[in-house]
């Protein structure tokens, strides 16, 4: 609610709560909210969870959720916050290959290909029918 509100003043707890990674799944929507805000700050938190999660691919949290938000963030703002992740052999990249491994040795496809157009999808969706114009 607070994204599509575009209750900035939440945007600090929201942020240190995707950081600490303490409750499952809250990640999801914490990831949508910063990219709803689309500000310098919302992309500081998303930066800092992917600087801690993105090299535990051990730790399958949301990053399949704050990696594509800050890339939304990029687009609304013509910013580049997710190069350094995004570039050949970067940590994004790393992430995605380990991911792909252990999906395909246990049977099940990999959810990183597919994030980041299913989150742009929904963004679109959600500004289309929710946020205010």
């Amino acid at each position: 609610m607070c994204g599509l509100k575009g209750w900035h003043q939440f945007g600090p707890a929201i942020g240190e709560r995707l950081v600490a990674s303490k409750t499952c799944f809250a990640g999801e929507g914490h990831s949508f909210a910063l990219a709803c805000f689309a500000s310098d700050a919302a992309a500081a938190h998303l930066t800092h969870y992917l600087e801690k999660y993105l090299p535990r691919p051990d730790l399958q949290y949301d990053q399949e959720w704050a990696m594509p938000a800050l890339l939304w963030i990029d687009e609304q703002r013509n910013t580049t916050h997710a190069r350094p992740f995004m570039a050949a052999g970067g940590l994004w990249e790393r992430y995605g290959s380990t991911r792909e491994q252990h999906a395909a040795k246990h049977g099940y496809t990999s959810p990183t290909s597919k994030c980041i157009p299913r989150f742009r999808a929904a963004m679109a969706y959600c500004h289309t029918h929710f946020q205010a114009k």
